[in-house]
């Protein structure tokens, strides 16, 4: 429980520097929309010619597309920020800041910086899973539905 309110204090203070540099996270937003809106075109481009793709359907393509694109920002929010800094962190020395604190050390040299407008990215890719799965001939069961989001969650952390 303690990781999880130091989580989101982290979090928050990400937020607020995010929100107090809007253009930045205009930006930023725009960034993570323009990615997915390439690879949706890139693969409706490709469907424009053939029907099938290796077996795939488009419907299929674009539920994958979606996935990645919610992996791609979860990623890209929680987990790169932080990770791209690590190494500044051992060369600058300030590692040890983050040794000598009272929380676990694997977290607050891990998860301390974030960047929240990559979030974005995950709600478009939310959106692209449902239109991908309102395309397909039946809809997914309960069982695939749970199985995605098992492997979801598993490919996060």
């Amino acid at each position: 429980m303690k990781l999880l309110r130091l989580f989101a204090a982290s979090f928050s203070l990400s937020l607020r520097v995010s929100f107090a540099y809007r253009v930045n996270l205009a930006f930023d937003l725009g960034q993570s929309l323009t990615t997915v809106a390439a690879i949706l075109a890139t693969t409706l481009v490709i469907f424009q010619h053939t029907h099938l793709l290796a077996g795939w359907s488009r419907a299929e393509v674009l539920v994958l597309t979606g996935i990645y694109a919610l992996i791609s920002g979860i990623r890209g929010a929680f987990m790169d920020p932080s990770m791209s800094k690590f190494a500044g962190t051992i060369r600058d020395g300030t590692l040890d800041d983050s040794l000598l604190r009272p929380a676990p050390s694997w977290f607050t040299s891990t998860c301390r910086e974030h960047a929240p407008a990559a979030l974005g990215q995950s709600v478009v890719g939310l959106v692209v899973i449902a239109v991908g799965i309102r395309g397909l001939p039946h809809p997914p069961g309960l069982l695939s539905i749970v199985a995605t989001a098992v492997l979801v969650a598993s490919a996060v952390v």
